[in-house]
C-alpha cells in the first residue's frame, strides 16, 4: 500500500510541475476509466441477468466516457486528500462520482432528450439520477482507480519512450476528439428524427441518417430512452 500511495504522490508532483504530463495524465486516466467503465457495465449486467452487456457511450470503440470523465475528476479530487486517511479520499470520491453522474444525467437530458439510467427505485434518490447506493459504489470505484488501476497505468506509461508517448498521445487524442463529436452529433439527430421527424438539411445529417440510423443507435446504446417522444 505504502507503494501505490508513493507512486500516486509523485504522479500528483509531476502533474503540478509539467504541463505536458498533467494533460497525458489525465488524457490517458479518461481513457482507462473508459475502458474499465465498459468492464464495469458487462460485469454488472452479467451478475444480474447472467449475459454480458455491453454498454458504451460513443459511436466508436469501448468506451463509457461517464467513467472517463470520473476517473479524471476523481484525480482532481484525490489531490486535495491524497495524505488524508482512507475514510477521507472515501467520501471524496463518492461525492465527486455522484456530482459527475448527476450533471451527466442532466447534460444528456438536456441536449439529447435521453437518460440511460433511472434509480427512482433506489432508497434515497435523487430525481432518479442518483442515489446513496450508487454515491458509495462510486466511493469504492474510486478507491480502486486510485490504488489498482493507477499505479498500472503509470507503469505502463513509464515503458514507452518520451516520443512513443508523444505520437501515440497525439493520435489518441485525435481519434477520441472526431469520435466524441460525431458522437454528439449522432445523438443530436437521433432526437431530431424521433422527437420531430426533422428531415436531413445538410451533407452531414445526410451521412449520419444512412450511417447511424435509428436501429443501429438502438443496438449501439440499449439502455438509452428517450424522455419525451413525439409523435409527427
Amino acid at each position: 500500500m505504502n507503494t501505490l500511495k508513493a507512486r500516486y504522490r509523485q504522479l500528483a508532483r509531476d502533474s503540478r510541475q509539467e504541463k505536458p504530463l498533467a494533460f497525458a495524465a489525465l488524457f490517458w486516466l479518461f481513457i482507462a476509466g473508459s475502458l474499465a467503465g465498459t468492464v464495469m457495465e458487462g460485469l454488472w449486467h452479467l451478475l444480474h441477468t447472467g449475459t454480458w452487456g455491453f454498454r458504451v457511450g460513443t459511436l466508436w470503440g469501448p468506451f463509457c466516457v461517464l467513467y472517463g470523465f470520473g476517473a479524471v475528476l476523481m484525480y482532481l479530487a484525490a489531490l486535495g486528500v491524497r495524505d488524508r486517511g482512507l475514510l477521507r479520499q472515501f467520501t471524496a470520491f463518492a461525492l465527486t462520482g455522484a456530482a459527475v453522474e448527476y450533471i451527466a444525467s442532466l447534460f444528456q437530458e438536456a441536449c439529447f432528450g435521453t437518460m440511460s439510467w433511472n434509480y427512482s427505485a433506489h432508497a434515497f434518490n435523487l430525481g432518479g439520477r442518483i442515489s446513496l447506493k450508487m454515491t458509495l459504489l462510486w466511493g469504492v470505484i474510486g478507491l480502486l482507480l486510485m490504488y489498482a488501476l493507477l499505479p498500472v497505468l503509470l507503469k505502463g506509461f513509464n515503458r514507452l519512450g518520451l516520443a512513443r508517448r508523444r505520437v501515440l498521445l497525439g493520435i489518441c487524442t485525435v481519434f477520441m476528439c472526431i469520435n466524441l463529436t460525431l458522437t454528439c452529433a449522432a445523438l443530436i439527430r437521433w432526437q431530431e428524427r424521433v422527437q420531430t421527424a426533422e428531415p436531413a438539411g445538410s451533407a452531414l445529417e445526410i451521412w449520419l441518417d444512412q450511417a447511424w440510423p435509428d436501429e443501429r443507435l438502438r443496438a449501439r446504446f440499449p439502455n438509452m430512452r428517450f424522455v419525451r417522444q413525439t409523435t409527427p
